[in-house]
């Protein structure tokens, strides 16, 4: 009996350390709010979810350092690295409904948030006369985004156009999961274009007409698609046109009565005359429709796969 209670006693011991693991493991992986992440451990980068190396974590710093040494303006770049961030939800939902409905924000918006926040809450860089001189570069694994927040001071020389392709050049790294290279050369790309100055004629002009291609790129897929849908359609039409002039022993018989009181000798359409009763001006057999109307084969398919009219219906 003792030994039976001393096993319950280490059942309950048991399944009390499971349940305290487990919470501790969840709350681990919670994603990270703004307000919660914690300021830079090493140098002037934070990873609280350790997904960088040692080694990673000092080259990082190291390019950091040779930055801010090497250009002549006044910098403090920052990166923080996390393996989720929290993603804002609508506001306007009742509490028990928050998991049925979708993200009230997308991952580029909400990284954007929260870089800027963490730019503000940490302080980084100064603001002088030409306005702030900070940059941080965030990184969400999961979320799969990068955002890189700059201060009013760069916003010439870290334009829109540079940052993009800064983003470009590291995802290839990012998605072998070689984080560090990826933020290093993020770091390095920065001190570049901060180091080359402000954009020239010829950058500037290569943005316009990069602009311009992507809006005529989509304005001639818009144009192909609708041309595409309208060859769909005339198809369509010329199908049914098809099928509905195919007549029967009875609709040929009553159609070619029909014939008889028109008495026609031409093509409607072309107003070419016929060859003879049976013959149209293309030579080749007339079509006859359920009316009694006659046309040259030609001129009558012409008119079905222009797309003009009603295709049920009499020319």
């Amino acid at each position: 009996m003792k030994y039976r209670q001393r096993t319950n006693r280490l059942h309950y011991v048991y399944v009390l350390f499971l349940t305290l693991f487990l919470g501790v493991a969840s709350a681990a992986k919670a994603p990270w709010k703004v307000e919660e992440f914690p300021k830079p451990n090493f140098g002037l980068i934070a990873d609280p979810d350790h997904l960088l190396s040692e080694q990673s974590l000092q080259q990082l710093a190291d390019s950091i350092d040779d930055i801010t040494d090497k250009v002549e303006v006044p910098i403090q770049i920052a990166v923080a690295v996390a393996s989720k961030m929290h993603i804002p939800k609508p506001n306007n939902i009742y509490e028990d409904d928050r998991d049925n409905v979708d993200n009230g924000m997308d991952e580029d918006a909400a990284a954007e948030k929260f870089a800027r926040g963490l730019h503000d809450r940490w302080g980084v860089g100064t603001d002088g006369e030409s306005g702030g001189t900070g940059v941080l570069v965030f990184l969400s694994v999961d979320d799969r985004v990068v955002y890189i927040s700059r201060g009013s001071s760069f916003d010439v020389l870290l334009r829109n156009s540079r940052i993009d392709s800064i983003i470009q050049d590291l995802r290839p790294s990012l998605r072998q999961a070689k984080y560090g290279e990826g933020l290093s050369l993020a770091v390095e790309l920065i001190g570049t274009y901060i180091q080359k100055g402000e954009p020239k004629w010829d950058e500037w002009i290569w943005d316009y007409f990069r602009i311009e291609y992507l809006l005529l790129s989509g304005y001639g897929l818009a144009i192909y698609f609708s041309m595409r849908q309208a060859r769909r359609r005339r198809e369509a039409q010329r199908v049914y046109a098809e099928a509905a002039s195919q007549l029967s022993a009875i609709d040929r018989a009553q159609a070619e009565a029909l014939q008889g009181q028109f008495n026609a000798s031409s093509c409607p359409i072309c107003l070419e005359d016929f060859v003879s009763n049976a013959i149209g001006s293309d030579e080749r057999p007339i079509k006859l429709l359920r009316c009694g109307h006659v046309f040259d084969a030609s001129c009558w398919e012409e008119w079905v796969n222009s797309g003009q009219g009603q295709v049920s219906k009499c020319p």
